[in-house]
């Protein structure tokens, strides 16, 4: 479209001129006409040529995602065309979806997977020759997610045992930590599983306090942060027996009969009782 034009002289003229974005990309032939009497029209052949603008893209919105999570960003600039502009995202990104709004805003949906590493993408705008280009580059940060914890299996224990206890949730990667409140358990390792899933080997210490405490998961930065569950590990008391007596005569070739009471903190049904006897607090055979 041509919106204006002016004659600076008998040789020279200016316009101003509009090319829609869905002009046909190519040669033009620019023409003047001067009107009768006389007149007459004037062409140059392929005096003009039609190109893709070189893109810019000046902001993205949001400018960070955790890793997993499908987002929509908003990609503000210039330059945009219509199913012709490609968005490169980097590493570890997959561009989906690219909506054209305008010349200068685009919706891009983005797929990060989760098992990427975090850290900063450059995110940057292309048009295909002929003209085109890559725009400059914006940052857009993959951090980690806020992991959650839903389950432990098993989710008892007994002082002295080392054990393996799957941790169920969401946001799990390989630098995912695991913790339980006891100090007297400790984690020897974890082994990442799935995003979901996380197996720890764990040794209950002969200190360990006893009874319910937490469990919990934790990620690093950037993003990142700590999920638990509050009292959702049990760590067995061992039974006790009272009002032990023994009757007989403790002689050699004599019988000793024991009896006692038994006593379990968590209503625990007594299994096979084993005896071990004493002498001077030191165990001796028989």
């Amino acid at each position: 479209t041509v919106n204006s034009f002016t004659v600076v002289s008998g040789t020279e003229a200016t316009a101003n001129v509009t090319f829609p974005i869905n002009t046909p990309l190519g040669t033009l032939d620019p023409m003047v006409t001067n009107t009768a009497p006389g007149g007459g029209v004037a062409i140059l052949p392929g005096g003009f040529s039609v190109t893709n603008p070189n893109p810019t893209v000046t902001s993205i919105n949001p400018t960070s995602a955790a890793r997993g999570t499908p987002t929509t960003v908003t990609l503000t600039g210039t330059g945009f065309i219509a199913g012709v502009t490609t968005i490169n995202a980097g590493s570890g990104i997959t561009v989906g979806s690219i909506t054209f709004v305008s010349s200068t805003e685009l919706t891009v949906s983005f797929t990060t997977a989760s098992d990427v590493s975090p850290g900063n993408r450059s995110v940057s705008a292309s048009n295909p020759t002929p003209g085109g280009g890559t725009s400059g580059n914006q940052t857009y940060t993959i951090t980690n997610p806020l992991p959650t914890l839903t389950s432990l299996a098993p989710t008892t224990g007994s002082l002295e045992q080392t054990l393996n206890v799957i941790f169920t949730g969401t946001g799990f990667s390989s630098s995912t930590t695991v913790s339980f409140v006891n100090p007297g358990i400790t984690v020897n390792s974890v082994t990442f599983l799935s995003v979901t899933q996380l197996r720890a080997s764990v040794t209950i210490g002969p200190a360990a306090v006893t009874g319910l405490g937490a469990a919990s998961v934790s990620n690093p930065a950037p993003g990142g942060g700590a999920g638990n569950l509050p009292n959702d590990f049990l760590v067995n008391a061992p039974p006790t027996a009272t009002l032990v007596a023994i009757t007989g005569t403790p002689r050699v070739g004599q019988v000793l009969l024991g009896v006692y009471t038994y006593n379990d903190a968590e209503g625990d049904l007594e299994g096979v009782p084993t005896f071990r006897w004493l002498r001077n607090g030191i165990a001796i055979g028989g």
